[in-house]
């Protein structure tokens, strides 16, 4: 596969336990995959994950929901190559 790369998305926190996680492919490349990261050190919670897929051709989007209270992290990765 030529042009193969794993983008990182930004890291996103919240402070009601949903975070709405995305990552882009860059210029002309196509998502083939992706997949998501909780950032949160603890182990003491869990974490619920509703989506994690593509949205179009070079967008993937992750929303998951911590069960503790408090101020959480996570990011989304996409998995691209050239179209």
């Amino acid at each position: 596969m030529s042009g193969y790369e794993v983008v990182e998305g930004p890291i996103v926190e919240t402070q009601d336990g949903t975070v709405t996680a995305s990552a882009h492919c860059t210029g002309t490349k196509k998502i083939i995959g992706g997949g998501h990261e909780a950032l949160d050190g603890s182990s003491d919670h869990l974490w619920e994950v509703s989506v994690s897929r593509p949205v179009d051709q070079n967008h993937w989007v992750a929303i998951m929901r911590s069960t503790a209270p408090g101020a959480h992290r996570a990011r989304a990765y996409a998995i691209c190559v050239n179209a």
